[in-house]
Order: structure tokens, then C-alpha cells, then sequence
């Protein structure tokens, strides 16, 4: 009958006639007097009928029956404040607040804490509860309660918590952020106490087309990897203002996907194991730093022995790129040039004026600053070989890019040999001896490359490539180079990026042939 008497209350009450409610409910009670069911139900009942002292008592024959069961505290916070008893509903609500609630469910209590505090005139209270509301679930309290904002006089003091909230907050993240990356630095630290440890990054570092690690794009993917999985600390990362975007479309998705599932991952279990560490979350972020800073000595290194012989040391950012555009054989909008030039320039410090000391060793915001500057010189060249263009004598004979198109081979690798004589290249043309792949020799400044010239009515395939790395070999040159009037395969692209191979296109070989004003 108990369970009869129960479901019938509750059934009335749903149907909204509490009086018939109340009639089964006492029923149930008389029948057991400890059932916690049937006094709640008969509290709220008698709520409903504006009965507060019966709802009262028998709301506190529940809580004697079951101290611990902070809902019943809720139910008499909600039928004092009915009667206007703040002063207990405020009791009543904080003991309910030690039960366990969703933050959302927890905002609103605490709310209505506030409104008890409020009308009880206990205005430290009433800031408290109100700053926990808004900690809890903030959108709650302005749902909720702001039709009373006006009344209690609360928008100021809410506004001014807010204030308060975010500063607090931030405060927070920032001593989180700085802790964690004390225990990255340290643990970084640690690895690299090991020798060893140095000569398996620089192993880890070559194995990869430099482009993975160069180009910024890549990078970015590399860390919104890191933070779509881990999801904190963006500051750690070189990219500015990076969140978790679809970066699936990128170019070289593909490549930086198998990096990261296999020879990252294999790396961040290595770096776990050196310095025994079980946080994955912390073995990313001390395997990424390490990586890292790696890459940073790796390409140091590289940019030293590509650009020292022409830059002597210098800082300057301008004037390196004004200088490697003059040398004519650097692409500045290759993102492999500009990226050892970007740590070459790092280096030297070149950044720290630009960008100030703590960004002029971010590599992706040097990257972007070489970028800005890049384009800038470049426009400025470009005024001046336009002027330079309607300036020359009309009754010589220039060298254009429709002019290449009709020459034979042979024609064609003595423009080439010129462009780089007019540079102040000592040039040597091959065809004496055999090419071996090469045509042109260029030397200065004790750097040497060996040269291909391709006078093609279609892309140059990678087979050129292959062929200038052989010949650049058997001549003891430096570098290679590939030369056409037209474009080049991807395929040729991607072997000359692996090969470290310089590639001049049609573009590029039309812009220097403007610059030089060459003549036959």
C-alpha cells in the first residue's frame, strides 16, 4: 500500500491538485513514518498549497531521517524563502551546496544564495555567492535572476565580478602555463644531458625533406596536431594566435600525418623512456620543444655553410636579402631558401630589433617578418628594373624570355653562362669534356654550382634532376641548378627539394633576364 499511496501523490501532482496529493501522502506517512519519498513529496505538496509550516515540518522529519541527503536542504532553503525566513533558507542553501551538482545546477544555487544574503543585508555574502554563481556557469545568473538585477542594484557589482573573473582567470592560466613549461624546460634539460641523445636528433632531423620543417604551413599542422589532442597551452607553440582549424587540405597533409603517427610518436616513446616520463600529454610537449630546438640548430648549421660565403656575418635582415638577390642564383620566394635565411639571420640576431627579444627567436614570426621584407625589396626592384627597362638604349639588341624560346641548345647555355658572368660569376661551359649532366660551371666566392640548362617547349621532368645531382657530383660542385625557359614537373620539384637542387622556371628566368639587360 505504501508504494500505492506514493505513486498516487505523484500522480496528483502532476495533475497539479495538490489538496488529493497531500491526502495520499499522509496516508503513506502514517503507513511509515521514515519513508524519505513520501515526506519530500508531501513538503512540496504542502509548498504548493501555501501550507509553509506543514511543508516546513516535514521537510525536517526527512533531514532528521538523513542528514547527508543534501537535496532535502534544498526543498526547505526554497519554502523559507516563501515565508521570507532568509536568514534560514541561506542556512539551508549552503548545506545543500555540499552535495554534488553540475556546475549548472550549482550556479543557480548559489544565485539564489545571493538573493538570501540580499534581503538578509549581508553584502559580503551576497558578492561571494554571486562571484561563485558567475564562476560556476555565467550565462545562469543573467538567465536567470536578471530581472532582480535592477532591484538588488546588483549590475555594477556583477560587471565589476566579471572584471574580476577574467583577471583571476587569466592570472591562473598563466602560472599554469608557466609551471608546465618549467617542467617541459627541465625535463628537455635532462635529455639533453646525454651526448648521444644529440647525435640521434641530428640523425632524426636528416632523414626528412627539409621542407617538412621548413615551411611554416607544416609546422602549423604539426602543432594544431598537438593541440586538437591535447588541447591546452596554445602559447606554447611558434605559431601566433594558433587555434584548431581543418587542416586536412593542406599540400603536404599527407606527409606531416605519417610524420606525426609514426616517427613523432616513435620519438615522444624514446624521449619517455631517456627521461622517464608518463604523461603523454607532457611527452608530447617535451618531445616537440626538443624537436624543436633541434631543428633549430640543424638548419643553423645549414644556413651557415649555404649563405656565410656571401653574408660574412651579417645581421642586417635587409640587407642579406638585398645581397642574395644581387648573387642571382636564390629564389626568395622558395620556402626552403627563406627558411635558412630566416635562421641564418636568427642567428645573428637579426630579428630582435624587428620583432624584439622574445619573438626574434620564434621561427615562425621571423618567417613571416623575412616575408614582409622580401616582398618589399622585391617591389622595389621592381620599379627600378621597370625603369630601367624604359631607359635602355633602343637601338641594342636585349635578350627576352620569347628570344630564349627560339633558341637551340647550345644558344640557350650560353645566355645561361652569361646571365651568371653578369653577376660576377667565373663561368666554364662543359661541352668540351662531356657535360656529365652539367653545362655550365659558375664559381665565386669559392662556392661552385653546377648548371643545366634546358631549352624545353614542355615541363622539364625530374629526369634533369636527377642528371645536374650526378654532374654536380662528378664536378665537385656545391649545389646543382636546373635552368629552363618553361616549368618543371611536380615530381621534378619534389627531387630537387629532397636534393637540395636549385630550380630557375620560366618566371624566374624571365626576371633576371630583365634585371641584367643582357645583349648578344
Amino acid at each position: 500500500m505504501l508504494a500505492q499511496y506514493i505513486a498516487d501523490g505523484n500522480r496528483c501532482m502532476r495533475q497539479s491538485d495538490y489538496g488529493a496529493a497531500v491526502r495520499h501522502l499522509e496516508k503513506a506517512v502514517a503507513l511509515d513514518p521514515r519513508s524519505l519519498e513520501a515526506l519530500m513529496n508531501l513538503s512540496v505538496a504542502y509548498r504548493k498549497m501555501c501550507e509553509y509550516e506543514k511543508s516546513i515540518d516535514a521537510i525536517k522529519k526527512a533531514i532528521t531521517l538523513n542528514e547527508e541527503q543534501y537535496a532535502l536542504y534544498e526543498i526547505l532553503a526554497t519554502t523559507c524563502m516563501s515565508t521570507e525566513n532568509y536568514c534560514e533558507a541561506a542556512s539551508a542553501f549552503e548545506k545543500a551546496l555540499q552535495g554534488d551538482y553540475d556546475p549548472r545546477e550549482a550556479s543557480v544555487l548559489h544565485a539564489r544564495l545571493a538573493v538570501c544574503y540580499q534581503n538578509s543585508g549581508d553584502s559580503n555574502s551576497t558578492r561571494t555567492a554571486l562571484k561563485r554563481s558567475l564562476q560556476l556557469h555565467r550565462s545562469t545568473l543573467h538567465e536567470l535572476y536578471s530581472y532582480r538585477f535592477t532591484d538588488f542594484g546588483w549590475p555594477p557589482a556583477i560587471q565589476q565580478l566579471e572584471q574580476e573573473i577574467d583577471t583571476e582567470a587569466e592570472t591562473k592560466a598563466k602560472v599554469l602555463v608557466v609551471s608546465f613549461m618549467d617542467t617541459v624546460n627541465n625535463q628537455v634539460d635532462r635529455f639533453n644531458e646525454g651526448k648521444p641523445n644529440q647525435n640521434l636528433l641530428n640523425n632524426f632531423i636528416s632523414k626528412y625533406q627539409p621542407r617538412l620543417f621548413l615551411n611554416i604551413h607544416n609546422l602549423n599542422m604539426i602543432e594544431e596536431h598537438l593541440l586538437r589532442k591535447h588541447y591546452k597551452l596554445p602559447q606554447f607553440f611558434l605559431t601566433p594566435g594558433i587555434t584548431v582549424g581543418s587542416i586536412s587540405g593542406e599540400p603536404d597533409y599527407d606527409m606531416v600525418a605519417d610524420f606525426l603517427d609514426s616517427d613523432f610518436y616513435l620519438l615522444a616513446k624514446l624521449v619517455s623512456k631517456r627521461v622517464d616520463i608518463q604523461d603523454v600529454s607532457l611527452a608530447d610537449h617535451v618531445t616537440y620543444k626538443i624537436m624543436i630546438d633541434a631543428i633549430y640548430s640543424h638548419f643553423t648549421r645549414e644556413s651557415k655553410s649555404e649563405f656565410d660565403s656571401y653574408l660574412n656575418g651579417i645581421s642586417d635582415t635587409r640587407h642579406c636579402v638585398e645581397l642574395l638577390l644581387k648573387q642571382g642564383n636564390y629564389d626568395l620566394t622558395s620556402s626552403a631558401y627563406v627558411g635558412l635565411l630566416t635562421y641564418y639571420i636568427m642567428d645573428m640576431g637579426g630579428f630582435d630589433e624587428i620583432l624584439g627579444l622574445d619573438s626574434g627567436h620564434n621561427y615562425v614570426k621571423c618567417y613571416i617578418a623575412l616575408l614582409d621584407i622580401i616582398e618589399e625589396i622585391q617591389e622595389e626592384k621592381s620599379v627600378d628594373d621597370f625603369e630601367a627597362f624604359l631607359q635602355r638604349d633602343s637601338k641594342l639588341d636585349y635578350v627576352g624570355i620569347h628570344d630564349v624560346d627560339l633558341m637551340d641548345g647550345n644558344e640557350f647555355e650560353i645566355v645561361v653562362g652569361m646571365i651568371f658572368e653578369k653577376t660576377g660569376y667565373k663561368v666554364v661551359y662543359t661541352k668540351a669534356s662531356g657535360d656529365q649532366g652539367v653545362d655550365v660551371i659558375a664559381e665565386k666566392h669559392g662556392r661552385k654550382f653546377g648548371i643545366q640548362a634546358k631549352c624545353y617547349s614542355k615541363a622539364v621532368p625530374n629526369s634533369a634532376v636527377q642528371e645536374v645531382v650526378a654532374g654536380a657530383k662528378y664536378y665537385s660542385c656545391d649545389r646543382g641548378i636546373v635552368v629552363t625557359n618553361n616549368y618543371f614537373t611536380k615530381s621534378a620539384k619534389e627531387l630537387a627539394d629532397s636534393n637540395e637542387v636549385i630550380l630557375w622556371d620560366r618566371e624566374f628566368l624571365a626576371q633576371k633576364l630583365t634585371e641584367l639587360n643582357l645583349t648578344i
